[in-house]
């Protein structure tokens, strides 16, 4: 029964559908490469594994959208499951090897970047004005219960033919085979749903506070956030993965929004004053706990007047 949730996991982030390189739009399409190209620990390697398959599941799902219920996109829908399967086959047997709980969390991991990062750039949108009618998009294991279904309906869809079929089986037989199609609708009872509204309050105050010219005043803002900081990171390396990802989403809103940046001061310490010393340790600390809250600053060197 390992490979029962591997389904779950591997299409856990369907929601997020850019290309590599694409520039972001206010249509909120983040790409997940933005957490961190080289793994540091073995849970970012497997959350890297299962971002890695999606790049190439998420072609599979927009196709069978388009194409259930006619038969005018069945060419493109076998085209598209057999070139998933082939890639990403390796990468599953890499997450077939995790024991059940560790691929559970993963899972659910996963499926809370995706809906709380959807949450956020929905939340910025609204509060900035920018879009007069959001609309509801499914996210995470809500998207993986919908292709799920699709699949399903289409292996037993009579007019179905032998090619689609073989190669639907082949694919699914890479997380478990058919038995395992349910499983996305039973894992939406078990979604995280954990201080996302708290990530987003830090993320505003933390870039106000960046934002303050008195360094006086951004330290003691800032000596006040580190609680918030700590909180959100109190769950370990889980909790980081999350928080950076809507860390990098946030920075990656305010990119699109071409709002000012606040100054991060590099340089020589002997060229800064005694509380730009104390605003720069400040905000190091948090940057060290955190490095996707660099992204919130443009970094410069004070230039003294001769």
């Amino acid at each position: 029964m390992k490979a029962a949730p591997v389904l779950c996991a591997l299409l856990s982030t369907l929601c997020w559908n850019v290309s590599a390189g694409e520039e972001l739009t206010f249509e909120w399409e983040v790409s997940l490469d933005s957490l961190s190209p080289a793994p540091s620990t073995a849970m970012e390697a497997h959350m890297q594994d299962v971002q890695a398959v999606y790049r190439e599941l998420v072609r599979v799902h927009p196709v069978y959208k388009a194409g259930v219920g006619t038969a005018s996109n069945k060419a493109a829908c076998v085209d598209a499951v057999k070139a998933a399967t082939e890639k990403i086959r390796p990468v599953c047997a890499r997450l077939r090897a995790l024991p059940p709980a560790e691929l559970r969390q993963i899972i659910l991991l996963a499926d809370a970047i995706a809906w709380q990062s959807d949450w956020l750039l929905d939340s910025y949108m609204a509060e900035h004005n920018l879009d007069a009618e959001l609309q509801s998009n499914l996210c995470g294991l809500e998207l993986v219960a919908e292709l799920s279904d699709f699949i399903e309906e289409t292996l037993h869809d009579p007019l179905t033919s032998a090619e689609e079929e073989a190669a639907l089986r082949e694919l699914l037989a890479l997380f478990g085979g058919e038995d395992y199609l349910p499983m996305p609708r039973r894992l939406l009872d078990h979604r995280f749903a954990k201080d996302y509204k708290t990530a987003y309050d830090f993320f505003k105050e933390f870039y106000a506070a960046g934002l303050l010219k008195a360094d006086d005043a951004c330290i003691k803002k800032l000596t006040e956030l580190a609680s918030w900081l700590a909180y959100l990171l109190q769950g370990g390396e889980a909790d980081r993965l999350r928080v950076a990802a809507l860390a990098s989403a946030y920075q990656q809103a305010l990119a699109a929004h071409k709002l000012p940046r606040p100054v991060y001061l590099t340089g020589e310490v002997k060229d800064m004053t005694a509380l730009e010393i104390k605003r720069k340790e400040a905000l190091e600390a948090f940057f060290n706990k955190l490095p996707e809250l660099k992204g919130f600053f443009m970094w410069g060197i004070r230039c003294n007047p001769l």
